[in-house]
């Protein structure tokens, strides 16, 4: 064999091997949900409610590119965990709203003793989509808290869940979310994004459940995610993290969006339990956000392409 043809068949075998690689990563993984169980401490947790296993779902992204029976099988595998609350975190859809009436039964089908509790995404805002997703959660049954609490009781005791609604469209407002929520009580806080971290712990919350950031989607190794949406950039990209004594958990979401890949992030169905405890946590990673380096380097590749346009009149 001369080595020419060593070359080829070298490049050959190594550009099947990155087809297969992309193939499996776009139709496996993306797709490959699964059941991630956390426990979490809460030292301010009351007794009653020690071992209370919340289901957390967030970013469905429903859509064409996503499509329902993906969606429902993951609202499919909720009640079998047999949660005691159900946490959903926002973006149920990404453009077209009428995609969430195929997942409308299933999200009604959702069971939990203490109820099904949401807060609405930045997605579920946009071109003002909040008018036909607010009545189709409703009529779910699930109880939607924008800036608002609910009351969870067990005998003498109880806590708060407390929903923002959603941050990254400005809606959030958190004095409002605490009106009549007592000082000292347990306070569990869900918010679409986690970059609301900081107010919710000035608040005096005991957890914060968020989603958003998809995990970053693609998780390079050594690198971490390059993109995250959230000005902490990779800290709170996904998975249980502590700031400054109090946990927060991202889940790396359900759907997906552009370019509806997941690479090394598969999406997930969480399952926490909270425990009254106290044990130390990872404080997560960089609060590096690559986001302005990767839009560059997006408009490097387009003006080298344009170039290469030029010159060669393709």
């Amino acid at each position: 064999m001369n080595r020419r043809r060593f070359i080829k068949i070298t490049a050959g075998a190594g550009a099947l091997a990155l087809t297969w690689r992309t193939w499996y990563f776009a139709t496996r993984e993306t797709w490959a949900l699964r059941v991630t169980r956390v426990d979490v401490p809460v030292p301010n947790l009351p007794q009653a409610f020690d071992g209370l296993k919340i289901a957390h779902l967030s970013d469905l992204h429903v859509e064409q590119h996503v499509p329902p029976d993906y969606v429902n099988r993951a609202l499919g595998m909720v009640n079998p965990l047999s949660p005691d609350l159900i946490a959903l975190t926002g973006d149920y859809m990404s453009r077209d709203w009428e995609c969430m009436l195929d997942i409308a039964p299933a999200l009604s089908r959702l069971r939990a003793r203490y109820g099904v509790f949401a807060v609405l995404g930045n997605h579920d805002y946009y071109y003002k989509r909040n008018r036909h997703v607010v009545p189709i959660l409703e009529d779910a049954g699930i109880r939607l808290l924008r800036n608002a609490s609910a009351l969870v009781k067990e005998g003498a005791s109880a806590l708060h869940v407390v929903g923002l609604d959603d941050p990254v469209t400005g809606h959030d407002d958190i004095e409002q979310a605490l009106h009549g929520v007592p000082t000292g009580g347990c306070r569990i806080f869900l918010g679409h994004c986690p970059d609301v971290v900081d107010d919710v712990r000035r608040a005096g919350g005991d957890v914060l459940l968020a989603g958003h950031t998809h995990g970053g989607q693609i998780n390079l190794p050594f690198i971490g995610p390059p993109a995250v949406p959230s000005r902490y950039g990779q800290r709170f990209a996904a998975g249980l993290v502590d700031f400054e004594g109090m946990p927060v958990f991202v889940t790396r979401g359900v759907g997906c969006v552009q370019p509806y890949l997941r690479f090394r992030c598969p999406p997930e169905v969480a399952l926490l339990t909270l425990r009254k405890a106290d044990w130390p946590l990872s404080s997560g990673g960089p609060e590096t956000d690559l986001r302005p380096e990767v839009v560059r380097a997006r408009s490097g590749v387009s003006r080298i392409r344009r170039l290469i346009r030029d010159l060669t009149g393709r």
